[in-house]
């Protein structure tokens, strides 16, 4: 039954939201346990776009304080009308408009050096002073409480600071102020709180991060004077490490998608049940099915979970199709990609350093199976650069590229794995809790294989390896071509395949068509994929830029190394018995003519040339 509600997809102001009429899955059902069982500081993360600023949003609104009429409740009732909450009256009573709340949300402190970063965060913390436009005339602050909030509204003033003690001590100095204001605790909500750390490690500062984030978050450490905190509740993508930034934090709450604690386990991201409200509020409950295999999928405790941003996006572009008429355009899209968080970036790093046993399971997960893996639950941003998988499985977990099935009982801290990364004699020795993952559904599998993959592509461009593989080719400097693809192979052999489906041989062909159809310099003409040629088709054929160079390519795979060597010369074979080259042969403008025959056997290429043609002109073309 549809409703007359607003579809409002990516809003993330709850009171924006609510004055807009916009449809809201009612999460206020979480506060109660929110206010009253966690403890002084919570930190909840989940992957990118489920809900986290919305969430944060209503809690703010829930809590905030009126600075004209401390204590009323007015606004509230409006927003929060017919919501859950309203039938718990104690709380409302105890809660409701009754606190002063510092709401900063991180997710711009980014910068290519620290100094640029350090500008984002003192931009980020005047704004926030800003927002309280009462304190400057409060008849209740000293005059040098003042003195500091005239720095904290100034960015400029901010970062004149040579040791920026205002902008370390920011939300402890606001929130004196404001309980001296308003003589009742604060509550502090921080969004995104790990963004500025993952681009610290990315762009090579993340100690100078770390250090200016421990004394940021000093007021989390309980003192000996009095305590101006409420309650600080925080919202990231992954859980750092306490002991990197929350050194002396007391009464700490932690819940990821790994908490067994099923108090919070559906706070962000809807249950079936409140998919299927969301598109039957709107009419569009027969692509039930179709929602659920392309959003569904995520397991957080115990529960089921759908990505909230993906079914918000379909039903709003859906509704308005039917609005239009059109309901026969009426399908999921794929809306989570391109909204990858920057810990993408890190991921495809780790491609190149993964083990075959690895690179096995990111194959088996595109294939759609469930593996089994070491995860890292409190992540340190400094590991990174050590390569290490469980890093990155943890990665992909909480960024929610993979979801976990079930925890591995008995594959505890003490049952981990060595595992020898290839060619490079380094051994690595994986501990931890073992969990069985797999991709939650259709939109995640296909942004898996585009978004990870891309860093092949993008490795190749930057190396410029198209172009020296064909150059190779072009002079039938076979060695040369072999070295370049097991290079290649053994970075990238798995990931490509993602998308290749389960034919090595097209895979092969298909990565080999890739690297020469790019160019980037190395002056192919006339590339074709399964050309008609002679008695067959050739695999594939090129010529140079200039015309007068013929390259003809047959490839082969082999489940076992041994037998590649006889492969190749199979290979040269039947180019030259039927007849694959011959149209370059009698051709009067194309001097040179090479054979190529390549066979492959997982990470290793054999390759062999043969000059079919040098230097003489034929009959006629």
């Amino acid at each position: 039954m549809r409703q007359n509600k607003q579809a409002k997809a990516g809003t993330e102001d709850f009171g924006a939201l609510i004055e807009a009429d916009g449809y809201y899955v009612d999460k206020t059902r979480f506060l109660r346990p929110l206010l009253t069982q966690t403890d002084d500081v919570a930190l909840f993360t989940r992957p990118r776009r489920f809900g986290k600023t919305l969430t944060m949003s209503m809690l703010e609104e829930f809590l905030r304080i009126d600075p004209k009429s401390p204590g009323g409740s007015l606004r509230q009732q409006r927003l929060f009308k017919g919501l859950d909450v309203m039938d718990d009256r104690d709380l409302c009573n105890k809660f409701m408009g009754q606190f002063p709340v510092i709401s900063i949300t991180l997710k711009n402190v980014s910068g290519n050096n620290y100094r640029e970063a350090i500008g984002m965060f003192a931009q980020s913390v005047s704004e926030l002073a800003q927002d309280f436009d009462f304190l400057p005339g409060s008849q209740k602050l000293p005059s040098e409480n003042k003195q500091i909030l005239a720095i904290l509204r100034s960015k400029q003033a901010l970062l004149a600071e040579g040791d920026l003690s205002t902008l370390k001590t920011s939300i402890s100095s606001l929130a004196t102020m404001l309980y001296r204001h308003f003589g009742r605790k604060v509550a502090v909500l921080v969004d995104e709180y790990d963004v500025p750390l993952v681009k610290a490690q990315q762009n090579h500062y993340h100690k100078e991060m770390v250090e200016l984030y421990a004394q940021f978050f000093g007021f989390l450490k309980k003192g000996n004077g009095t305590n101006p905190f409420f309650k600080t509740v925080m919202t990231g993508c992954l859980r750092v490490a306490k002991n990197q930034i929350f050194t002396g934090a007391n009464n700490f709450t932690a819940n990821t998608v790994l908490s067994p604690d099923g108090d919070f386990s559906s706070l962000f991201g809807f249950t079936p049940a409140e998919a299927d409200a969301y598109l039957d509020a709107f009419g569009l409950l027969e692509y039930k099915a179709a929602v659920k295999e392309h959003y569904d999928g995520y397991r957080f405790g115990e529960d089921e979970i759908y990505n909230p941003w993906d079914v918000g996006k379909f039903v709003a572009e859906a509704r308005k199709l039917a609005d239009q008429g059109d309901r026969r355009k009426i399908w999921p899209g794929d809306y989570w990609t391109g909204s990858e968080n920057t810990n993408t970036r890190a991921i495809k790093e780790y491609v190149s350093a993964l083990s075959r046993e690895d690179n096995q399971k990111l194959q088996d997960l595109s294939d759609g199976k469930e593996v089994e893996v070491a995860i890292n639950d409190s992540m340190s941003y400094d590991r990174l650069d050590r390569r290490s998988a469980r890093d990155m499985w943890s990665l992909l977990l909480h960024t929610g590229y993979v979801t976990a099935v079930r925890e591995i009982r008995g594959a505890g801290q003490g049952g981990g794995s060595s595992e020898n990364g290839e060619g490079n004699g380094i051994v690595r020795l994986e501990t931890g809790p073992k969990y069985l993952v797999r991709i939650p559904n259709a939109e995640i599998r296909k942004c898996f294989c585009d978004s990870i993959m891309a860093g092949f592509d993008e490795d190749m461009r930057r190396d410029d390896a198209n172009a020296r593989v064909a150059r190779a080719l072009l002079c039938g400097d076979c060695a040369a071509a072999k070295e370049l693809l097991q290079g290649l192979l053994r970075t990238y052999v798995s990931m490509r395949s993602l998308a290749m489906g389960r034919r090595p041989e097209f895979y092969y062909k298909s990565m080999l068509v890739a690297l020469l159809s790019t160019r980037s310099g190395a002056e192919i003409d006339e590339l074709h994929e399964q050309p008609d040629a002679g008695e067959g088709y050739a695999d594939i054929s090129f010529t140079s830029y200039e015309g007068d160079i013929a390259v003809v390519v047959e490839l082969k795979f082999f489940g076992t190394k041994d037998a590649l060597d006889d492969a190749v010369k199979a290979a040269l074979r039947q180019i030259e018995d039927r007849k694959y080259a011959e149209r370059f042969i009698n051709s009067r403008r194309i001097r040179k003519v090479i054979a190529i025959g390549m066979a492959f056997c997982r990470k290793i290429c054999e390759a062999d040339c043969r000059i079919l043609k040098d230097g003489a002109a034929s009959a006629g073309e």
